[in-house]
C-alpha cells in the first residue's frame, strides 16, 4: 500500500458522511415541501459527492490490490 492510503480513506469516509447527510437533508426538505430543492447546487451536489465516493472507492481498491471478482491466492 502507498503512503496515500490514509488520505484516500479519509476522502472516502468524508464522501460517505456528506452523501448520507445530503440524502437526509434533501429528504427533510422534500417532506417540508421546500423550494430549496429547486436550487441548482442542491440538484448538482449529490452527483459530485457520489462521483467522489465512487472514484475514491475504486482508487482504494486499486491501491490496496483488492480487486472484486478475482480469485484469492
Amino acid at each position: 500500500m502507498t503512503s496515500a492510503y490514509p488520505l484516500l480513506k479519509a476522502l472516502h469516509v468524508g464522501a460517505v458522511a456528506l452523501s448520507l447527510a445530503g440524502f437526509t437533508l434533501r429528504g427533510l426538505l422534500m417532506l417540508r415541501g421546500s423550494k430549496a430543492l429547486e436550487l441548482r447546487w442542491v440538484r448538482v451536489a449529490p452527483h459530485v459527492v457520489d462521483t467522489v465516493l465512487l472514484a475514491s472507492g475504486l482508487w482504494l481498491a486499486w491501491a490496496s490490490a483488492q480487486y472484486p471478482l478475482s480469485s484469492p491466492g
